[in-house]
């Protein structure tokens, strides 16, 4: 069980980052918030800053709808946070291990490449990296289409057992945070890019509206797929808006 003490401390333990006079937490890093205490907002009610709550910054849309689907009793969003790459974390639902590494990567989203490498290289006192894939890894499988109704709709395939046990011994050598794992994607002759999402335990395959149309998928339909997983690539952290 986490707390706001635990996120202050994990946070200052990163380099650069700056602390942000507030009525709760706020940690900065290259000028940008990464993880702070959630500025609740209800109807007639003046706003609360909640820190038993983190606002933690994702990256993009997908990892958040990762996490809301993957943890839901873990993370939750709100109206105020739609559209923007922003989940709010219950601190009382982590352990110190499973915060520092959302903080972590929170802050590496947020932070360059530079910065990152201070932590995690040579002379930092950290392993440089996991051991990386040989190879590409290869995947085939079948699986039932299925639908999840939201925050953002979206239509899944849930990879077998065995291929997760695979896909989790590789996962720190291909994952770039919070689990996600990039994958090229194929069913039938449609091919397309994006992330499986660590879900009790397994992982699913994201379909888009696209390839649903291009191969006349429906929900409850057995599909096979064939999943290209690699090395993990060198990403800079995006440019994005935030609400606060």
């Amino acid at each position: 069980m986490a707390d706001a003490d635990d996120v202050r401390r994990l946070a200052l333990a990163l380099p650069h980052v700056v602390e942000i006079d507030s009525e709760g937490f706020d940690f900065r890093v290259a000028g940008k918030g990464f993880v702070w205490s959630y500025p609740e907002r209800l109807p007639g009610r003046s706003r609360v800053i909640r820190t038993d709550v983190a606002v933690l910054f994702v990256g993009d849309e997908a990892e958040k709808q990762a996490l809301l689907l993957g943890e839901p009793e873990v993370f939750f969003t709100t109206t105020g946070y739609d559209g923007v790459p922003l989940v709010l974390l219950r601190l009382a639902e982590v352990d110190l291990e499973r915060l520092e590494e959302l903080v972590t990567d929170a802050w590496r989203m947020r932070g360059s490449s530079d910065l990152v490498d201070e932590r995690v290289g040579p002379g930092s006192g950290r392993p440089d990296a996991s051991p990386r894939l040989p190879g590409p890894m290869e995947l085939e499988f079948s699986g039932e289409m299925w639908f999840w109704k939201g925050p953002a709709p979206h239509h899944f395939i849930t990879v077998p057992e065995a291929d997760c046990s695979a896909l989790k011994a590789a996962s720190a050598s291909v994952t770039y945070g919070w689990g996600m794992i990039p994958v090229a994607a194929r069913i039938g002759e449609t091919g397309w890019t994006t992330s499986l999402f660590p879900k009790e335990g397994r992982y699913i395959v994201p379909v888009k509206a696209a390839v649903q149309a291009a191969e006349g998928l429906e929900v409850g339909d057995t599909v096979t797929v064939r999943l290209v997983v690699e090395a993990r690539p060198v990403r800079e952290p995006a440019a994005r808006s935030e609400r606060r």
